[in-house]
């Protein structure tokens, strides 16, 4: 199943208030603590383990989208 902009979206709103870098460890602690849904858990439990400086670099492993449209 190819990764979606909405995956991405999703995942950047439970952990974009995270303090980077973070490993794929506390990107995950962070989210538990928020309550994210499962599908976000699972998103995040697949990242390789690294330390990410950005999102940006989380989604980017994950092959997920975070552009947005400009009109």
């Amino acid at each position: 199943m190819e990764p979606t902009h909405a995956e991405g979206a999703e995942l950047f709103e439970w952990v974009n208030d995270t303090s980077f870098p973070s490993s794929r460890e506390d990107l995950l602690r962070h989210a538990e603590h928020r309550r994210a849904p499962d599908e976000v858990l699972e998103l995040l439990h697949s990242l390789p383990e690294r330390q990410y400086h950005t999102i940006g670099q989380a989604t980017e492993a994950l092959g997920l989208s975070m552009e947005k449209r400009r009109w």
